[in-house]
């Protein structure tokens, strides 16, 4: 495990655009860009639309057919196996009410968290509009400075530590365009291998939901996707599913809730979580 608390952290800030985002991508991109050590814009746009980046042509454009899984790809070709950067990737479409400032300590929030806790795999702030809540993947209290140790975080605006940049590199996201289950094999590989996730009850943002595609075809490719699980990762998945199902249920019975009491208790001895 690379121990970013002994170096100086980097970060690189990849911004994931595509058709209708551009401006608010390269609102984000002016907002962070003094604040990261890099920063890439990696967007997506058909031939037969007006060109809407002539003034920056520092960004990376894809073929428009790429969704999240293969701009992810992307990102993680650009990383260029750097073992002190920080990955924070954020998708356009995400909304804050103070552009430039807020965006700005979400960049040093990475660093201040990837320094301070070492052993941080994958960060997320409090997302707004997911199909689930913080709550429901949550793993243990809240930390004094405000950090929700997580079984599950979110694409939606992310960061990721270098090792699990590597670890998760040759997955087949060719074959998962629209990347559902990158998530899934962040996380795991994280917890699986001694590293903590956390939500940031400290920082929101607002993740509209924007899906215009088969949910289906989604849920297929990310089946396919996840073969590339281990045994142990299979098992801890299949740990955060039941916690998530009990979470799921309305009913608050004494029975329900020692056994989600239970299970919780299992999988944070089986991480090793104190």
């Amino acid at each position: 495990m690379t121990n970013l608390k002994e170096i100086n952290p980097q970060i690189h800030v990849v911004i994931i655009s595509w058709r209708g985002q551009h401006a608010k991508a390269a609102a984000i991109e002016d907002a962070v860009k003094h604040h990261a050590d890099r920063t890439t814009v990696i967007f997506s746009e058909p031939n037969d639309s007006p060109n809407v980046v002539d003034a920056r042509p520092h960004w990376v454009v894809v073929p428009d057919e790429y969704y999240y899984g293969m701009k992810h790809k992307v990102a993680l070709d650009l990383h260029s196996n750097n073992p002190h950067e920080i990955m924070l990737q954020i998708q356009a479409d995400n909304e804050v009410e103070d552009i430039e400032g807020e965006w700005a300590a979400i960049v040093h929030r990475v660093r201040e968290v990837f320094t301070n806790r070492p052993n941080t795999g994958a960060w997320m702030p409090n997302v707004l509009g997911l199909g689930w809540t913080r709550r429901k993947a949550q793993l243990g209290s809240v930390t004094p400075d405000g950090l929700v140790p997580a079984m599950l975080l979110d694409p939606s605006c992310w960061a990721i530590h270098p090792d699990l940049l590597e670890m998760t590199r040759d997955a087949d996201y060719a074959g998962n365009k629209f990347g559902w289950g990158t998530g899934w094999l962040v996380n795991l590989r994280a917890l699986a291998n001694g590293y903590g996730i956390y939500w940031d009850a400290n920082i929101r943002i607002v993740q509209p939901k924007t899906a215009g595609y088969n949910h289906d075809e989604a849920r297929d490719q990310a089946v396919a996707f996840l073969q590339v699980l281990t045994s142990r990762e299979r098992f801890i998945k299949r740990q955060i599913q039941k916690i998530m199902l009990l979470r799921k249920k309305r009913t608050t019975s004494l029975q329900l809730r020692l056994k989600l009491r239970m299970r919780v208790r299992f999988l944070r001895l089986y991480l090793n979580l104190r």
